[in-house]
């Protein structure tokens, strides 16, 4: 008889046999050592995994992203995992936690170079007394994709840093680089105590180790300008003079290369502000006042009063773990590293005493076992009682939507907005899994900016059912999403577009709820500013650009509406006015992509120019950035089924490389499903919606 036809109680007992036989497997499994791995930098361990064993999120796809004004700190742990677990020894979290004490409003990133996650984290209470710090964010760096689009990306692919004599310490080398050439902000090596904050620090800066050399154990350069100038001279150097024999040569020698041009002078001691233009080389005192050859002071009673005035005005100390590696210190002993430890790494190093005393091996294995009986058991009460997910409705949160105009503490952002306009035209507003996708992916990729999802509706949206979005409780977890109503009848007052939206005859159009959202999104920018985003637009990359206005070419004639950048002040905004005051010229257009056609004329009047494509290859004055279609639209209504055709997945890809959001035009895409092998949208939706997708992958 199969398995479906049993009576209820059969069924429970097979599934409980199953599921005690697996649990069986599972620890004699876990008991077993893992093999050898070759290469463990390239294997990316399975994401099929509990909690318990999570993979660290990829830091190019994980919230919250480095910040754009700098203030990131990054370490690189590029030592190899061979079973794939987090592990941090004592005195590298005592760098990470005295960096994150010291500078609490920075984000502090741990990178990992090879993909490994928690198994338990219990074992290991250093990570536990790390992990208190809401600063500190572990991630994992993918080495295959990571120096995608910078000038490492060739060299990369090659593998020649797997051959390096050193290989460790030289993919330490050009992460650090990479990093700062990616993000910008403060690289810090795992052996240093942070012991003032770095915000009155200027930016740009490095320590001389020597007369002669700069050591690239602390390096800050500043995400833009002459920063990003000289990391990318730092990455150039690297690429042209890697040395995989040379242990010094592709570190410190990288930075002291460059700047030995870049301020005309061989000598750090000569190496000043005005010299390096807005460079600063701090002496020897700031970073390395105890020398690599002096680094005994750290660890023996006789050097403490001594160690401890060297370091007194130091704003970061470098302990050379290479050379001291080998000296333990007990948690309560009087050497000037155990008394600096005690002072800027507290809950490090309490942690490591209370390691030696409350945990075994046994009592791991013990813990172990109780865990897996646990996961059994909840799993076999879910399989028991499981129900089908049922739609998230206003009735379960009845506050849930609270009118845009009274939210004042959002207005004085610039915001990402996304606005659904259906409810005029429908009884019953339904947002599905791939507009929640849209927020979802606007969210991660933009953590610093508000991403404000907006109901546009003639009256308050109260009545329980009206709204039907099974991913809220998703989307709500995100600290930057926000769910508001638009009232139609004040919105629009006192703008050329007010007569529009309360005219009978947009609510008798076939396309209304389109072409309302047209009209919206113009009014939403004008008064406002901010980013606006079709709810079909997935977000790959952060929105920020030194010039806020700009759009993006969908076809060769038109520009799109689905992605549009204004400042609410000057340039901006007076487009955004110029566009309402012409709206009446493109009203009685019947097709919904009046919007495409106004928005492109005004581009063209304000640029100028005759065509879009003159625009595109001569510039708008300054006054617009216009992008090209690879940039917001890599595809149009022609060719959009590429990214649901598995035979066709390597040109998706091709496709989105260079993008930072992709238009799926749901008018053309909607119908079409995932199916079968994995497909390029469904390669994004894993990427950039994780969490929508996880809930909702049988419906995408």
């Amino acid at each position: 008889m199969s398995f479906w036809l049993q009576p209820k109680r059969y069924k429970r007992r097979i599934l409980s046999v199953f599921l005690i036989l697996s649990g069986a497997i599972y620890v004699i499994y876990s008991c077993v050592p893992d093999p050898p791995i070759h290469n463990c930098f390239q294997i990316v361990h399975s994401t099929d995994i509990g909690d318990e064993e999570k993979i660290l999120d990829d830091v190019q796809q994980s919230a919250p992203q480095p910040t754009v004004d700098g203030r990131n700190i990054f370490f690189h742990e590029t030592s190899c995992s061979k079973d794939g677990i987090v592990r941090l020894n004592a005195r590298q979290a005592c760098a990470i936690e005295s960096a994150a004490r010291a500078n609490p409003e920075w984000n502090v990133y741990v990178l990992f170079a090879a993909p490994v996650g928690f198994r338990n984290r219990t074992a290991q209470p250093i990570l536990e007394a790390l992990l208190e710090y809401r600063n500190v964010h572990l991630r994992y760096v993918n080495l295959t994709t990571y120096a995608n689009e910078t000038p490492l990306e060739e060299w990369m692919e090659s593998g020649e840093i797997f051959r390096s004599l050193y290989m460790n310490s030289h993919l330490s080398d050009v992460m650090r680089y990479l990093t700062l050439y990616k993000y910008g902000g403060t690289y810090l090596d795992l052996d240093v105590i942070v012991q003032q904050s770095f915000e009155s620090l200027e930016p740009n800066y490095a320590g001389a180790e020597s007369v002669r050399w700069v050591a690239a154990g602390v390096m800050n350069f500043e995400p833009k300008d002459h920063g990003h100038e000289l990391a990318e001279m730092c990455v150039r150097d690297l690429l042209a003079n890697f040395n995989g024999r040379d242990w010094g040569n592709n570190g410190p020698g990288v930075v002291t290369r460059v700047l030995q041009k870049y301020c005309h002078t061989r000598s750090t001691v000569h190496m000043t502000r005005e010299r390096c233009r807005h460079f600063t080389v701090y002496p020897i005192s700031a970073f390395y006042a105890i020398g690599y050859e002096d680094y005994k002071q750290f660890f023996e009673e006789q050097y403490l009063e001594q160690a401890l005035v060297t370091l007194n005005h130091s704003i970061v100390v470098h302990v050379w773990n290479k050379f001291s590696k080998n000296h333990p210190v007990q948690v309560g002993s009087r050497v000037a590293y155990g008394v600096l430890a005690e002072r800027h790494c507290p809950k490090v190093y309490r942690s490591c005493g209370l390691i030696t005393k409350m945990i075994s091996p046994n009592t791991i294995r013990y813990v172990r076992y109780a865990l897996c009986a646990m996961i059994l058991l909840l799993l076999f009460h879910l399989i028991r009682d499981r129900r089908p997910k049922e739609a998230y409705t206003i009735k379960e949160d009845p506050d849930f939507l609270e009118s845009y105009d009274a939210s004042k503490d959002l207005h004085q952002y610039s915001n990402v907005y996304f606005i659904e306009s259906s409810a005029p035209f429908r009884r019953i507003i339904t947002i599905k899994p791939r507009q929640a996708c849209a927020i979802e992916s606007a969210a991660r990729a933009n953590p610093q900016k508000k991403i404000i999802v907006l109901f546009a509706s003639c009256n308050a949206i109260t009545e329980p059912g009206q709204v039907r979005f099974r991913d809220l409780p998703t989307l709500v977890r995100f600290q930057n999403v926000y769910f508001r109503w638009l009232d139609l009848n004040r919105f629009a007052e006192g703008t050329p577009v007010e007569g529009v939206i309360r005219s009978d005859e947009l609510y008798e159009r076939s396309n209304g709820a389109e072409y309302l959202s047209e009209i919206l999104r113009l009014v939403l920018l004008f008064k406002y500013g901010g980013i606006y985003l079709d709810l079909d637009v997935v977000t790959l990359k952060a929105l920020d650009f030194i010039n806020p206005n700009f759009v993006g070419a969908e076809t060769e004639r038109l520009v799109g509406t689905s992605v549009i950048g204004l400042n609410r002040n000057g340039i901006g905004e007076l487009f955004a006015e110029r566009c309402l005051n012409n709206f009446k010229y493109f009203n009685d257009q019947k097709n919904v992509r009046n919007g495409s056609f106004l928005l492109t004329y005004q581009v063209i009047q304000t640029c100028e120019k005759v065509t879009l494509q003159e625009v595109l290859a001569d510039g708008c004055r300054g006054m617009l950035e216009v992008h090209g279609q690879s940039i917001f639209h890599p595809f149009d209504e022609t060719n959009v089924g590429i990214m649901f055709d598995p035979s066709r997945l390597e040109e998706a890809k091709r496709r989105i490389a260079q993008a930072m959001t992709i238009h799926m035009l749901h008018r053309t895409s909607g119908k079409m499903q995932i199916v079968g092998k994995t497909t390029g949208y469904q390669l994004i939706a894993k990427t950039y919606c994780p969490s929508v997708y996880e809930e909702d992958s049988d419906t995408f």
